[in-house]
């Protein structure tokens, strides 16, 4: 497998109030978009062989109340 390296972000804020809390976040995976071989796939014959690639950019937000 070739050599794969990426960069993950989360910011997170959150809000106290008098009798709970609200956080709200957003996180980045893989900014700097690079490819990831995960694995091969081959034709019955193995003479052909092509790369199975994972996610690109994948983006998550989330609110959490804590009572």
């Amino acid at each position: 497998m070739p050599d794969f390296v990426q960069l993950d972000v989360r910011i997170d804020k959150r809000f106290v109030f008098k009798s709970w809390i609200l956080a709200l976040y957003l996180d980045i995976t893989n900014v700097t978009n690079n490819s990831n071989v995960e694995g091969y796939t081959y034709s019955y014959d193995h003479r052909q062989s092509s790369t199975v690639n994972g996610l690109p950019i994948l983006l998550s937000i989330g609110i959490r109340a804590s009572f």
